[in-house]
């Protein structure tokens, strides 16, 4: 699987998920994130022991995207660039 595919497992995992709530709208505290990504790698983990592949590839879009969410909400990634374009300075757009 290239970085390209990857991604796009990415945003399908977000699209799918759009019944939560929208996603660039999502501020979670540092612990939430860092509970939030725990959850994940935690269902990952247990994927990896006795999951299918599909779960495996699924539950690693999760963590990567619950990265690029601390990575914009707490590193050097800024909001806007991780948005698409669509949504690029109006951040509380739907995606």
């Amino acid at each position: 699987m290239s970085p390209k595919e990857f991604a796009e497992y990415m945003q399908r995992e977000l699209d799918e998920n759009t019944h939560k709530g929208c996603w660039y709208d999502w501020t979670p505290t540092a612990a939430q994130a860092n509970a939030e990504l725990e959850h994940h790698r935690y269902k990952l983990s247990c994927a990896l022991s006795v999951g299918t592949r599909e779960q495996v590839t699924e539950f690693a879009a999760d963590v990567a995207n619950i990265a690029m969410k601390i990575a914009e909400l707490f590193g050097e990634l800024e909001q806007d660039a991780a948005a698409p374009p669509e949504t690029k300075g109006s951040k509380g757009a739907s995606a």
